[in-house]
C-alpha cells in the first residue's frame, strides 16, 4: 500500500515574524529613546515666583485688606496659594531675596510677627553692590510702619551727627563762657579803679574807655555762650528723637557782629 503524505504549509501571519539576523539570532526591538523634559533651573524658578509674587501684591493685597467677605476671601486664598510656592522656592534655592517678598506676603494677610521675622532676615543677609537696594529700603519702611526700629548699620560704627553737634556747641559754650567771666571780672576791676579816681584824669577817662569796651565784649561773649549752650541741648534732644525715627538732624552756625546765630533743622 502505497501512503500519500500531504504536507500542508502554512505561512505565518506577517507580525509573528521575526527578522533574520547575522548569525541566525532574532533582533530585540529597539528600545526607543526617550528624552526628559527640561526642569526649571534654581534662578528661573524664583525670579518667576517673584514676579508672581510682585503680580499678586499689586492685584490682590488691597483687597485682602479692605474688601467685602467673599472677595476678601478670595484674595487671601490666592495671595496664600502664592506664599507657598514662594516659601517652597526659597526652602529649595535659599535666595536671601524671596525673603522680602514672603514678607510682603505675610504682611499683606495680617500675618505681621511672621512679616517682621522674614524681613528683618532679608536686611540681616549682606547685598554685594546693592543689588537689592530698591527691596532693602522697601523692607526697612515696612518694617517702621509695624513700628519696628530699624537701625542703619553704618550708624553702630559712627555716633550720630547729631551727637558730634551737641558736643562740639557744648563745648564751644563753655570756652566762650569762661572768656565772659573772665571779661566780667576785668570789667569789674576797671570799673572800680575808675570809680577810685586816683588817677590822673586823662588816666582816669583811658580806664572807662576801656572798661565800657571790656563790658562790652563780657556781654557778646557770655551771649554766645549762652546761645551754644541751648544750640547743643537741642541738638542732643534732636538726636534723641530722630535716632528712633531715621528722620535727618542739620544744623548750621553762622557767625555775626556779635557772635553767632545757630540753626538746627529736624523733622520727626
Amino acid at each position: 500500500m502505497r501512503a500519500l503524505l500531504l504536507v500542508l504549509l502554512f505561512a505565518a501571519p506577517a507580525w509573528a515574524q521575526e527578522p533574520a539576523v547575522p548569525g541566525g539570532e532574532a533582533a530585540e526591538p529597539a528600545a526607543e529613546a526617550a528624552e526628559p523634559a527640561p526642569k526649571a533651573t534654581p534662578a528661573v524658578t524664583a525670579a518667576s515666583v517673584a514676579q508672581e509674587a510682585d503680580a499678586v501684591v499689586t492685584e490682590h493685597c488691597s483687597d485682602a485688606a479692605v474688601a467685602d467677605g467673599t472677595q476678601a476671601a478670595r484674595a487671601v486664598a490666592t495671595v496664600s496659594s502664592v506664599l507657598a510656592r514662594v516659601s517652597e522656592v526659597h526652602d529649595a534655592t535659599g535666595e536671601p531675596w524671596l525673603l522680602y517678598w514672603r514678607g510682603v506676603l505675610q504682611a499683606c494677610i495680617d500675618r505681621e510677627e511672621r512679616a517682621i521675622e522674614d524681613l528683618q532676615a532679608f536686611l540681616a543677609t549682606p547685598d554685594p553692590g546693592d543689588v537689592n537696594k530698591a527691596q532693602r529700603e522697601d523692607a526697612e519702611r515696612r518694617l517702621r510702619r509695624l513700628g519696628v526700629r530699624v537701625e542703619d548699620p553704618s550708624a553702630a560704627a559712627a555716633p550720630p551727627v547729631g551727637a558730634i553737634v551737641g558736643g562740639g556747641l557744648l563745648g564751644a559754650g563753655g570756652v566762650l563762657g569762661g572768656l565772659g567771666a573772665w571779661q566780667g571780672a576785668r570789667t569789674a576791676d576797671l570799673t572800680a579803679e575808675f570809680a577810685a579816681g586816683k588817677r590822673p584824669w586823662a588816666e582816669t577817662e583811658l580806664l572807662g574807655f576801656e572798661a565800657e569796651e571790656t563790658g562790652n565784649r563780657a556781654t557778646g561773649l557770655s551771649a554766645a555762650a549762652v546761645g551754644l549752650g541751648v544750640g547743643g541741648v537741642a541738638a542732643f534732644v534732636i538726636t534723641a528723637v530722630t535716632s528712633k525715627t531715621g528722620a535727618p538732624v542739620a544744623a548750621v552756625v553762622v557767625p555775626t557782629s556779635s557772635g553767632v546765630a545757630l540753626s538746627i533743622g529736624g523733622r520727626w
